[in-house]
């Protein structure tokens, strides 16, 4: 059984080297990784802890290799070993590598843009006809007008439990939580940085902002150029659920359109339309799937795969914090010393969590990292 300690939450939260603020999928990741460094880090979470307001709740999150950009497709290489690594520590399976399939036109530029990549860095690929992967993947209905690449080393990760055992072995490793505790200020001093709440000030020599949707909030006096969206994700009862099942089916994603999904999971098969909502303010946003964009997902899946009554059974919303040109935020704050920035993920970040909070710990306690980000600085907005 894997270990799961209580959370040790700080009384009198007065001596701490970190401070994490945020503890979705990046700020749990940089705190589990402090830890285990045996930096005395706290982290602090506005909401309940694992709650449903942001970026990172829900069963699934994909996994996957397959990116035009060889910048993060290297990247995602090197998260896949340290998914597996945390698995060995939690003592739980959290990434299952069910393969991806792409599919688009033969005229498509983007897929054969990721076969290119996929071919350069020696990642496992199998090109094949439409026709072929529906009768492999028998739960999808292609003819050979469309052509497909399957990758194997792609799958979805487990996210409630990603979360979960990132903030666990935390404790067990000697950080502490705060949680249902919003962060209202962080003011410079000459030994770090306070962080100031409702009820408390706490001092510490370096802070992590991964505060997701909030960042821009936390971080005003950058101006940051960060969009934060409303996206939605639904889950269909099929009629023939074997054919969906993980292991037979795999992650999927539609070229031609921002379409992709999930094998078959809890309560039923899951489906997105990647980047189709509209700016919101993360303190103000409907809860509720819109009819259309359900309407529009059945429709989809009439066209792709082999149903003919889907039902939807449930749906979330959730959000995502976007940059200008869809590259992350990894660096120091440019004036005040001690404190760090990760954000800005634009909807394809939950897969380098694990990473991303490596890096963060590196700069806490190296002031450098060895894993390149260099594309990922604040200067780029202004220079």
């Amino acid at each position: 059984m894997p270990f799961m300690p209580q959370l040790r939450i700080a009384a009198h939260p007065s001596d701490h080297q970190c401070v994490v603020v945020g503890l979705g999928a990046m700020g749990s990741a940089t705190l589990y990784h402090l830890a285990r460094r045996g930096v005395r880090a706290l982290g602090i979470e506005q909401f309940a802890l694992r709650h449903d307001r942001g970026s990172s709740h829900g069963r699934t999150r994909v996994f996957r290799t397959t990116y035009e950009d060889p910048c993060y497709a290297h990247l995602a290489a090197v998260a896949l070993e340290r998914w597996r690594s945390l698995e060995r520590d939690a003592e739980r399976s959290l990434l299952d590598l069910v393969g991806l399939l792409g599919f688009a036109p033969r005229s498509n530029e983007h897929f054969w843009m990721i076969a290119r990549q996929l071919e350069k860095l020696g990642l496992p690929h199998e090109i094949m006809k439409g026709g072929d992967a529906a009768r492999r993947f028998d739960a999808f209905s292609f003819d050979d007008d469309v052509v497909a690449c399957f990758a194997p080393q792609n799958g979805f990760l487990r996210a409630d439990q990603c979360l979960q055992s990132m903030q666990e072995l935390a404790v067990r490793d000697g950080a502490a939580i705060l949680e249902k505790i919003p962060v209202r200020d962080l003011e410079p001093v000459q030994d770090g940085v306070v962080v100031r709440t409702d009820d408390r000030s706490v001092l510490a020599e370096h802070v992590v902002i991964t505060a997701g949707p909030w960042l821009g909030r936390l971080a005003a006096d950058l101006e940051l150029p960060l969009e934060v969206t409303r996206e939605q994700k639904v889950y269909f009862a099929v009629d023939e659920p074997r054919l969906f099942a993980a292991g037979r089916m795999p992650v999927y994603a539609d070229y031609e359109s921002d379409v992709y999904g999930f094998p078959l999971l809890g309560p039923g098969v899951k489906l997105a339309a990647d980047h189709s909502g509209r700016a919101v303010d993360p303190d103000d946003v409907k809860r509720t799937v819109d009819p259309s964009y359900v309407k529009r997902l059945k429709a989809w899946m009439r066209r792709w795969m082999r149903v003919e009554h889907v039902r939807p059974t449930e749906s979330a919303v959730c959000l995502y914090t976007v940059t200008a040109d869809f590259d992350f935020i990894i660096d120091r704050h440019p004036s005040v010393n001690g404190l760090l920035i990760a954000g800005g993920f634009s909807g394809h970040g939950s897969k380098f969590s694990i990473l991303i909070g490596e890096i963060m710990a590196d700069l806490v306690t190296h002031g450098t990292t060895p894993h390149a980000i260099d594309r990922f600085r604040l200067n780029r907005f202004t220079e």
